[in-house]
């Protein structure tokens, strides 16, 4: 791999992770920029660089700069370096944002200027940094940008030794969306679990303990078999009574889950029908679950 210099406009939580990350597999972090230098030197302090005071000084020093702004902040950071690429003659810089949400071309100014932009996003959550270094050992990367962009990405994902995939600047909002409901649709569909159980009797303090093994053995199946022969409960086996009961002990005790217990049925009853139960049960099972009026 050809020496580069990689710089930090923003020092959160994502750009302090992959600092370390990258750090971790010899690519060379220069350092950081942030509005706060407090929090640039602490991102320098984790990595052993430098903190920046502005972003001309970074992008002098720097190949490829990474921007771990929040995405409301990547408008402004766009019209900042544009206009600096405007005033200086550096028009081999490639700039990365880490943004799920939005494409590469919301850098758009800095294309314009002279800069490669692309974008680089991991599909992970973050929290401590050092935590969530380790984490990304095994995350997948998804990437997008213009041609020069790509190139150094894969470069830097292949000495990383990382997995990832490419997609176009049209298919982003999709991709964020699908990770949206896996990260965040998890955790309440989990929550409304979880409540059944603790309304039912379980003690709250020990109700995770008494569903992580269901939880780990479910995500083991869709590891091994995919989601639809990892489905198992009422619904593959056609017990139309046991829904109707769940229907009915939802509208009796969690009255305000009602609606959201009858999407998630019928959504699963549609994933089922003709792969793992008849077009015809299928029907029967929907019939049971009638939209009627109840306590929002």
């Amino acid at each position: 791999m050809i020496f580069i210099n990689i710089g930090f406009i923003g020092a959160g939580k994502v750009g302090k992770s992959l600092g370390i990350y990258l750090k971790k597999h010899c690519l060379t972090v220069a350092g950081y920029y942030s509005r706060s230098f407090e929090s640039a030197n602490n991102a320098a302090n984790l990595t052993q660089s430098t903190a920046y005071i502005s972003p001309d000084e970074l992008t002098a020093g720097c190949d490829i700069i990474f921007i771990t702004v929040n995405d409301d902040a990547l408008p402004d950071v766009d019209a900042q370096i544009a206009a600096l690429l405007r005033r200086k003659t550096w028009r081999c810089k490639v700039w990365l944002h880490t943004s799920g949400a939005h494409s590469s071309e919301c850098l758009k100014n800095i294309k314009i200027a002279g800069g490669a932009v692309g974008s680089i996003h991991p599909l992970q959550s973050f929290s401590d940094p050092q935590i969530s270094a380790k984490f990304l050992e095994k995350t997948f990367f998804t990437i997008e940008g213009t041609a020069q962009a790509l190139l150094v990405i894969q470069e830097i994902l292949n000495a990383a030794d990382a997995d990832y995939g490419q997609i176009t600047v049209r298919q982003k909002a999709l991709y964020h969306t699908g990770a949206a409901v896996i990260s965040n649709y998890l955790v309440t569909l989990l929550d409304f679990g979880m409540q059944c159980i603790e309304t039912a009797g379980i003690d709250k303090k020990a109700v995770f303990s008494a569903v992580a093994p269901l939880i780990e053995g479910t995500l083991d199946n869709i590891k091994r078999y995919g989601t639809v022969k990892a489905l198992t409960g009422p619904i593959v086996r056609n017990d139309a009574g046991t829904v109707a009961a769940q229907y009915d002990s939802i509208k009796k005790y969690l009255p305000e889950k009602t609606e959201l217990y009858r999407i998630l049925t019928i959504a699963t009853i549609k994933m089922a029908e003709n792969k793992r139960i008849t077009l015809s049960d299928a029907q029967k099972l929907k019939c049971l679950l009638k939209k009627e009026n109840y306590n929002e």
